[in-house]
């Protein structure tokens, strides 16, 4: 018979079957009566019946043993020879965590030692001079600093800082096991602005503001959703997160507003999402715009309205006249880049109905050493809604929208940054109002019908889509309308905008459930490619609670109607692209998820589909809906047999 160490393979077994008893119980336990007695090993001044021994075992096995601090072998191994007694007991391996503690030797006994070692980790705190700094440990971000990363794995980590006005600093860092490990980064100036905050806001009290300090910050409807926080996704973009300002109440009014992300985020606690606004206020933002993106814009709108016959507000969410643009923003460029280059660069934007005012804050800005050359007015058409802060008065909102960032990194750290301060300014004494009108917009359309001369190559890759999907399979088609048309209209019709932009078209198409053996193509013209748009994109929404759960945008269109239309020279300006519930790793497909609240649309809940194409180059607004080609959907459903 095969021995090992001290008994045999069938004492082993044994011993086995007793530590998968044991190891619920307490990893500590005397065994007698299935061992032999020692016959070989260390000695003591103590006869082997006089003795006891400490069976030790791990997983992962080959975690060193001390007994008393002398190492004694690798697991699993037997200690054997030990006098009567209370024994210090250690495993320790490389990369996972130890483990100690007292054992209790008896007299002829064997006592096992079982213990599952966690991988070892640490924590690590993050500093910076100045504070404040946007902290990412591989990638995920952690919050501000100073700021405390628990349950680190041992090894080199990856910590990103970022703040807006400062070069970003990248330091790699060896976290080491059961301690708690420190980094502190002091961050360098990277331009203007931030060094004039507390000289420009100096410069508005003196101007006759009372100054409150709010936010521009990431907002996550579907969270908000989840929360219970609001009762719906109001047609969220998936992969294009918002920036939304969250602004203090005003002076002396403890409700100010109707929405707040507080619940999420305690720290917003007084900070608003949409707010009561006096027409006389103004909100200006200054900082960095976003790192180079296809598209980025900032506009306010209007977020709800009262309605006397309802007794409660209803959401309108209408913007309210074009917005401000990386086509048409004023900014300070950058060293080393162009003068007045959209991206990464300082400017000011401000948000006020009343021309006395939007005067007096950028007098206050030039004051504290800002360019004129970089102020953006965000004008509020104060005849057209109700400012004030009663209850029943109209409450305001605003948001910035990003798509497409180039490098996607610098993308999510300015994203989950606040990049600039925002200040709420409110009138010491009121003035003589001095009211914007409704501004002159941008007017659609440039003209150019060349979009629709590929409507033949579009309807051949209609039928070449249902001849390589269509065998054995019901087809369902339905028409693509517009689904939104601009705020101007949803204020006269007092109906939900969803936050449209006049930089983009919304297209929608279908309204029908799908089970797990269903799918759908969706198909059109890439209005990138076609020269309509700068971006454009295709996502599945649940018609229940309006939630995107996936988008697919015109990177991924490329090429995608190669298998449908091969050697047609218009093919590269089409796309065609699949959505179902199980893609199985097939190329050209995108999952619908039907789980996770907001995250999800339950295979008995009706989907449907939005279709968006932002910024004619020509003209810096939406496409005209005349000058492109809508998309289209196809559904397809196993046929039944009768």
């Amino acid at each position: 018979m095969i021995e090992t160490g001290f008994f045999s393979m069938k004492v082993l077994h044994i011993l086995l079957a007793l530590i998968a008893m044991v190891w619920a119980a307490g990893f500590l336990v005397p065994v007698t009566a299935f061992l032999p007695a020692q016959t070989s090993g260390p000695t003591s001044q103590y006869g082997i019946a006089d003795t006891g021994s400490i069976i030790a075992w791990s997983v992962p096995g080959s975690a060193i043993v001390l007994v008393n601090g002398e190492e004694r072998g690798l697991t699993p191994c037997t200690i054997a020879g030990l006098a009567p007694g209370v024994y210090q007991v250690r495993l320790s391996r490389e990369g996972y965590q130890s483990w100690s503690g007292n054992v209790t030797v008896l007299r002829g006994e064997y006592t096992t030692v079982v213990r599952q070692l966690g991988a070892a980790s640490g924590g690590l705190v993050v500093d910076s001079s100045p504070a404040g700094a946007n902290v990412s440990v591989d990638g995920i971000p952690r919050g501000l600093t100073p700021v405390t990363v628990r349950n680190l794995l041992t090894g080199p980590h990856t910590v990103n800082l970022s703040k807006i006005g400062f070069v970003p600093q990248t330091r790699i860092v060896n976290v080491s096991p059961e301690v708690r490990n420190y980094i502190t980064v002091t961050l360098k100036p990277q331009s203007p602005g931030s060094d004039k905050k507390e000289v420009f806001q100096d410069a508005l009290k003196r101007s006759g503001f009372t100054v409150q300090e709010g936010k521009l910050e990431r907002f996550d409807l579907i969270e908000m959703y989840n929360r219970g926080i609001i009762k719906s996704c109001y047609g969220n973009n998936p992969v294009n997160p918002y920036m939304v300002y969250k602004i203090p109440s005003f002076p002396g009014l403890s409700r100010g507003g109707r929405i707040t992300d507080s619940p999420v985020n305690p720290g917003n606690k007084g900070l608003w999402i949409d707010y009561f606004m006096n027409p006389d206020e103004a909100i200006v933002f200054v900082g960095q715009t976003p790192p180079e993106v296809n598209y980025f814009s900032y506009r306010s709108y209007i977020a709800s309205r009262w309605s006397a016959a309802n007794n409660s507000s209803q959401r309108i969410y209408a913007s309210l006249g074009d917005t401000i643009n990386n086509f048409r923003i004023k900014t300070l460029g950058l060293p080393g880049q162009p003068s007045g280059s959209p991206y990464g660069a300082l400017t000011i934007i401000i948000t006020t109905a009343d021309r006395t005012t939007g005067e007096k804050v950028r007098a206050a800005a030039v004051a504290a050493g800002y360019p004129e050359t970089i102020v953006n007015y965000d004008i509020i058409p104060s005849g057209i809604i109700r400012m004030g802060t009663n209850s029943t008065d109209d409450t305001i909102s605003f948001a910035f929208r990003v798509a497409s960032f180039r490098n996607r990194t610098k993308g999510e750290i300015y994203l989950n940054s606040t990049p600039g301060y925002v200040f709420r300014l409110t009138p010491d004494v009121p003035h003589v109002p001095n009211p914007y009108g409704v501004q002159p917009v941008i007017v659609r359309g440039s003209g150019d019908m060349s979009e629709l001369d590929l409507m033949g190559d579009l309807s051949a890759l209609r039928e070449a889509i249902i001849a390589s999907h269509g065998s054995g399979m019901t087809v369902t088609e339905k028409k693509t309308g517009v689904w939104l048309f601009e705020g101007f209209d949803a204020l006269q019709q007092d109906m939900d905008a969803f936050g449209e932009n006049r930089d983009s078209i919304y297209l929608k198409n279908g309204d029908f459930a799908l089970a797990d053996n269903e799918f759908v193509i969706v198909y059109g013209v890439n209005h990138v490619r076609s020269g309509k748009a700068v971006y454009a994109s295709a996502s599945p929404y649940g018609a229940r609670v309006l939630n995107g759960v996936a988008t697919v945008t015109d990177e991924q269109f490329a090429d995608s109607t190669l298998p449908y239309l091969q050697g047609n020279p218009n093919a590269p300006l089409l796309y065609a692209w699949k959505f179902a519930r199980h893609c199985d790793n097939e190329s050209r497909c995108t999952e619908i998820p039907s789980c996770c609240g907001g995250y999800g649309i339950p295979g008995n809940e009706s989907v449907f589909f939005i279709f968006r194409a932002y910024v004619d180059p020509a003209t810096g607004v939406q496409p005209s809906w005349d000058e492109i080609l809508y998309d289209q959907v196809i559904r397809f459903s196993p046929t039944r047999e009768e």
